[in-house]
């Protein structure tokens, strides 16, 4: 089954959930399951997937390897959120959507992104808009202060 097929089966599965994804994820990656944790507080409602070919499926989504992380969570809306992003972020780009984009990345895995928290380090990291091209151009950028949103 490709994953394409896989993501629409899932997705269906609860027709009543507004925000609902399917995360793909590593079954043995700690910090994908704190990020899900940081979604489902903030109101979405997510199906998690161990799958062993995450390059697959990030190659199906379109998500260039310099923006990869070590999850990729498809909305049901089809747009594609790859790594520590923030909910906020999702929510904005959700409720906002941009045309050309398939979706926002936090590429790596930065100390204090959300998943990410060690102590009370915040390492600055920008939140990307990936576009269908292939490119991408910053959504924001996120420190100590907070996210601040590139409009």
């Amino acid at each position: 089954v490709g994953a394409v097929t896989l993501v629409k089966s899932n997705l269906t599965a609860d027709e009543n959930a507004t925000d609902t994804m399917i995360v793909f994820k590593s079954p043995t990656c700690g910090c994908c399951s704190q990020w899900i944790d940081h979604v489902e507080y903030n109101g979405f409602h997510t199906e998690a997937q161990d799958v062993s070919n995450l390059d697959l499926i990030k190659q199906e989504k379109g998500v260039a390897p310099q923006y990869q992380s070590c999850h990729t969570a498809v909305h049901q809306s089809g747009l594609v959120f790859e790594g520590h992003v923030p909910a906020e972020a999702m929510t904005r780009l959700i409720e906002n959507p941009i045309n050309e984009s398939i979706g926002l990345a936090v590429p790596g895995m930065p100390v204090g992104s959300p998943g990410m928290e060690y102590n009370n380090r915040i390492d600055p990291y920008e939140i990307k808009l990936l576009l269908k091209d292939g490119s991408s151009k910053t959504y924001a950028y996120v420190d100590r202060s907070g996210i601040k949103y590139q409009d």
